[in-house]
Formats: C-alpha cells, structure tokens, sequence
C-alpha cells in the first residue's frame, strides 16, 4: 500500500513537469509552419516569372442636343443622333461606339496585326494557333458605366506590353474609320436613290392634287381661287426641292472650308492654296444661286404672300451675309470652322426652312378654304405623308454625308498605354499571406494532433 501511494504521488509531478516544458515550446512550434509558408511564398513570387499589365483609358462621344460652348440648341442639324466630342460634331456610325472598339481589339485580325510589329519581342520562333490565342487571352477590354473603355494587356516586359497596347489602340482606332467610312459611303448611295425616288412621289401627288382642285372646285369662291391653289402648289414643292439641295451643300460646305483651314495649316502657297479657295468660291456661289432660285419660286402677286416673301428675303439675306462673311475671311486668312460657327450657320439656314414650311401651311390653309372633297382631302393628306418622308430622308442623307466627308476621331485616349514598373503578377504581399495562411493551418492541424496525443498519454 506504502509503494503504491508511492507511485501515485509521483506519477502527478512527472507529468506537470511535461506539460510545463511543453507549455514554453508550443508557441515556437507553432509559429514554426506560418512563418515557412510566408517565406516559402516570397521565395515564390520572387522567382516565379514576372507579368507586367499596360492599361489604357478611352473616351467615347455622347449625345447632345446642344452646343457645350453656349448650350444653345444645334438648330439646323436634326441632331438625333448627333454627338458631341472634342469640341466637334460627331456622326456616329458602325465600328464607332465603346463595344465595337472592344470587339475591334480583342479581335483576330487585331492580334496579328499587333503580333506583325512585335514579332521577335514577343515570341522566340514563328507564332501558331496557341501563341496566337495566348496573346488574346492577355487582352482584357471593359465598357465601363460611365460609357468609357478600359483596356489592358499583359505581357513578360513592361516595355512589350507598353508597346503593343498603344498599337492596338492606334489599329483600332484605324479600323474603326474605315468601317465608318465603309459603311457610311453605301448608306449615302442608297439614300441618295431612295431620296430620289421620294422626290418624284411627292412631285406625282402633287400633281394629283393639282388635279383633284382643277376638277372638282365646289365652292364658288373657289373657282376664283383655282389658279392660285395651283401656285402655291406648284411654289412648295420647288421650293422644298431647293432647299433640299441647299441644306446638302451647306453640308457639303464645311468640307471646303477645312479644306482651307488645313491648306493654311500645312503651309501650302502658290496653286494649291489658290484652288482650294477656287473650290470654296465656286461652293458658295453656287449656294447663292440656288437661293437666288428659292427666291423666284415665292413670287406670286398676293396679299396671302406677303409674309412668306418677306420671311423668305430676310432669311435668304441673313444667310448670304454670312456666305459673303466667310467668303471674305478665306481670302484674308481669317477664316475658322469652330462648332458654334457651324451651329450658328445652320440656325440661319433653319430660318430658310421655317419659310418653307409657311408656305406649305399656307397652301394647306387655301385648299381648305377652297372646300376641298373627300378624294381631294385624302390627296392632299398623302401629299402631306410624303413630304414628311421626303424630310425625314434628307436629314438622314444630310448625316450621312458629312459621315462620310468628315474627318474624325472615333474615340479620345484619355490614359496612354501605361504599365507600372511593378510586375501585376506575382504579388509578394499575395504570395506570403497565401503561405502565411497555409502554414496557419498546417499548425492548427498539428497542435490539434499532438494536443490529442497528450491526453490520450495523460489517460493512459
């Protein structure tokens, strides 16, 4: 009994002792495995390869309604549509917005123009099929909220990745002006027959009713009105003819006077100057004379026509002033082309346009009074119905156009291709808390272990 209180009493003092000795180790062995993970990731991310990512930002334009300079309407341009970039009047057209741009640069023709001009920095032999798609899973496009487009690319060298971002921005940018252009030259031919087709629509109903009112006057008032009807007629239809054919020269006019604008700009003297501003001269006499024409139209002997004569002759006065304003400042040297010269020009011309659309108020107004019949009514509202139409395709053909003549950015790059001296991958910091983490749990795993072994010993 004596040996055996013994070895109970000093079975308890061996096995405090342990648990004191194992009680100062067990925070050392336990920040033994984080600490080699955290050193074993550095060790990782410093010889793991390095990648470096060029990042870009690109601005695209957004619709306006008015001049940003004076945020007065752009009167004249029908602007549906119209955007606002730089300071300019932007057509938008296909291969023009943020998503095209995207699918431009992540695009295969992209990828081996890019790959072409950097050859030998990217790749160390001839590239295949998976060179090619490596290089395209290294480009990354976003359209953000805001409508801007970010792009990135990410290569081995950060001045191979600086490079090779800036030159697909530069081909997409290319790309994207030829299938503006592409597009917009056949949309022009196609709206230039449809619009012809429409003006001989409008030309036949109008005879129609023409027509209608020679035959069927009901009113005794009206027969004395015959002639007259028919005028008035007759004066809307070539008027709006003309004015079609003014509003897409007025378009056309622009062209000539950047035309002068960069001949200047270039330095150029002697012939070439001189048949610019021949080009520019001839432009606006021709838009004179076309006036000259709308004017004539508008000149039937009327009380009634009074108004729309004199609205028409201070228009066309206005207008030609400034024809002759510009005419002047090309031969000084003093000429500009800024938006809000191009919108005011245009607010003129609208002017032109309200006359129009007066007389053809004014010419509804008489078929009324004549007291037209039920056919003539029908005639004369399908008259009305072309015209629209007639209206609606020049605006579309007048944008078209000047998509097709005007010289433009599709986007503004806002961030040039940039890629920092840091690589983006690996990350140190990332690479050491991964082992960091890893190694925490290793030793979670093994405390728990040996804990357990210990008070299974302990039991035993």
């Amino acid at each position: 009994m004596l040996a055996a209180g013994r070895r109970f009493a000093c079975c308890p003092r061996r096995y405090n002792g342990a648990a004191f000795v194992n009680s100062l180790t067990t925070p050392v062995r336990f920040l033994v495995w984080p600490v080699a993970g955290a050193l074993l990731g550095l060790v990782v991310a410093f010889v793991w390869p390095k990648q470096y990512e060029a990042k870009s930002t690109l601005f695209f334009a957004k619709p306006s309604l008015q001049n940003p300079l004076n945020a007065l309407p752009l009167g004249g341009l029908d602007a549906a549509g119209t955007n606002v970039l730089g300071g300019q009047l932007f057509l938008p057209t296909v291969g023009t917005d943020a998503a095209s741009i995207a699918d431009i640069l992540a695009s295969r023709s992209a990828a081996l123009h890019a790959i072409e001009r950097h050859k030998s920095a990217l790749f160390n032999s001839e590239p295949d099929d998976e060179d090619i798609k490596e290089f395209l899973d290294s480009v990354r496009v976003e359209v953000l909220q805001t409508g801007q487009l970010s792009v990135s690319f990410t290569w081995g060298d950060r001045r191979v990745s600086q490079e090779v971002l800036a030159d697909l921005i530069a081909y997409a940018s290319e790309r994207s002006k030829e299938l503006g252009k592409q597009f917009a030259a056949q949309t022009v031919k196609f709206l230039e027959e449809e619009f012809e087709k429409q003006r001989g629509r409008v030309r036949a109903k109008a005879e129609e009713v023409k027509a209608a009112v020679s035959s069927d006057l009901l009113a005794a008032s009206a027969v004395a009105r015959e002639k007259f009807i028919e005028a008035l007629v007759q004066s809307s239809v070539e008027l709006d003819d003309l004015l079609a054919e003014a509003q897409a020269a007025d378009a056309a006019l622009n062209q000539k006077i950047r035309a002068v604008l960069q001949a200047r700009e270039a330095g150029e003297t002697g012939d070439p100057l001189t048949q610019t501003l021949k080009d520019l001269h001839a432009a606006i006499l021709a838009q004179r004379t076309k006036l000259e024409e709308a004017r004539a139209v508008v000149s039937l002997d009327s009380p009634e026509m009074k108004a729309v004569q004199s609205q028409l002759e201070a228009s066309i006065k206005v207008y030609t002033e400034e024809l002759d304003r510009i005419a002047d400042a090309a031969q000084s040297g003093a000429l500009s082309l800024t938006l809000s010269e191009s919108a005011e020009r245009a607010a003129k011309f609208a002017a032109l346009r309200a006359a129009q659309r007066n007389l053809a108020r004014m010419r509804d107004d008489a078929l009324r009074i004549a007291n037209l019949a039920i056919e003539q009514e029908r005639l004369l509202n399908e008259l009305k119905r072309e015209e629209a139409q007639l209206d609606a395709m020049l605006a579309d053909l007048t944008q078209a156009r000047l998509a097709e003549e005007k010289a433009y950015e599709p986007f503004l790059v806002l961030d040039e291709a940039y890629a920092s001296e840091e690589p983006s991958f690996p990350l140190p910091d990332v690479f050491a808390a991964v082992g960091l983490f890893i190694g925490l749990i290793v030793s979670v795993w093994n405390y728990t272990r040996a804990l357990e072994r210990e008070i299974t010993q302990a039991e035993v």
